[in-house]
């Protein structure tokens, strides 16, 4: 009941901040369509199929203000209309500010990896906290994750994978690349417990239905890792955490195994939000990765500052970019109830 109190406040909080900003930058003559198209929108990402294509760009449209390249833009958009004839109005010089100031400190690589390795604790934090409960709950010693028996280990890549040309014969792939090797690392690890999981990957891209190359899917890529290429599983239906966390679902039943226990491999810095999900659907979950913007010890060491760390790069802005994505994406999921409360 909390919970769902909770997410009804956000939703109202979230309604009232949109309307307030619609209210201070649009006049009022067009205010009232433009809110109704909003709502319209709204109405379709709450209720309508989120692994619809054009829900996924309806929402990255909402989103895109709300990012530090987005609010940027708007900032200087609404300090272009300020300046007349030489003159700069007062609004128009702050928003120039403004501007500038979330740009500069997005794209500086101390505070963007600061940030990232914030959120990436959270992965750290929450696989040592349930270790802890185990160790006081359990009659024996916790298993080590490398050492527990899964029915399936889970491959998340939602990533677009890199264009392939004719006469490359290599799969050019982004961060899914290092999660296939080390889910075949995982797979290793299975068999020598006496264990032999499917392996499945939940991508939105499929190499054979777009290139003429078959030997370059990803099962040929893990069979070649050393998984049986009959123990990979491909699902291309699914277009971010909570479709595939349907779709797993419902291959694993199909096979007669039910929510039971599965390896997740996911980036640390969604593996909050992914293993809520999946928690969500009734798994028990063990979280896997080695995929970290920064340390991933507990105890990271202090790191010797550079001046390269205070001078602004695109690679710093999208790493901020990518944190602040994953805070948004995890507030929708909450708002449309798909996050587990508990760890199961």
């Amino acid at each position: 009941m909390f919970v769902l109190l909770t997410r009804v406040i956000l939703w109202l909080l979230l309604c009232a901040l949109v309307y307030y900003v619609l209210a201070q930058l649009i006049p009022k003559e067009y205010l009232a369509w433009l809110g109704g198209i909003l709502l319209f929108v709204i109405i379709i990402l709450v209720f309508i199929n989120t692994n619809d294509p054009f829900v996924i760009a309806a929402g990255s449209v909402i989103s895109f203000p709300f990012k530090p390249l987005g609010v940027s833009l708007l900032l200087l958009l609404f300090a272009i209309t300020g300046i007349n004839n030489g003159g700069i109005k007062k609004e128009a010089y702050y928003q120039l500010w403004v501007a500038f100031l979330i740009l500069l400190l997005s794209s500086t690589p101390y505070l963007a990896y600061h940030i990232a390795q914030q959120a990436e604790r959270e992965f750290i934090q929450a696989e040592q906290q349930r270790r802890e409960i185990c160790q006081a709950q359990c009659p024996t010693n916790l298993t080590p994750p490398e050492a527990q028996k899964a029915r399936a280990i889970v491959v998340l890549g939602h990533e677009s994978p890199q264009g392939n040309l004719a006469y490359i014969r290599q799969v050019q792939i982004n961060d899914i690349s290092d999660r296939l090797i080390y889910a075949s690392q995982v797979y290793q690890e299975q068999l020598s417990l006496e264990n032999r999981p499917l392996l499945i990957v939940s991508t939105a891209y499929n190499f054979t239905k777009d290139n003429t190359n078959q030997s370059g899917d990803f099962t040929t890529i893990l069979s070649k890792l050393g998984v049986p290429a009959e123990r990979v599983i491909l699902e291309t239906n699914s277009l971010d955490l909570h479709s595939s966390a349907v779709a797993v679902q419902q291959i694993l039943k199909q096979r007669g195994l039910g929510n039971q226990q599965i390896i997740l491999i996911t980036s640390a810095l969604n593996s909050n939000r992914a293993r809520l999900t999946f928690a969500q659907m009734r798994f028990k979950i063990t979280p896997r990765t080695e995929e970290f913007y920064t340390l991933p010890s507990g105890n990271i060491p202090l790191k010797s500052l550079k001046v390269q760390d205070f001078i602004p790069n695109v690679a710093a802005l999208t790493i901020t970019t990518r944190v602040v994505e994953e805070f948004l994406a995890s507030l929708y999921y909450f708002l449309r109830g798909w996050l587990s409360p508990v760890i199961l």
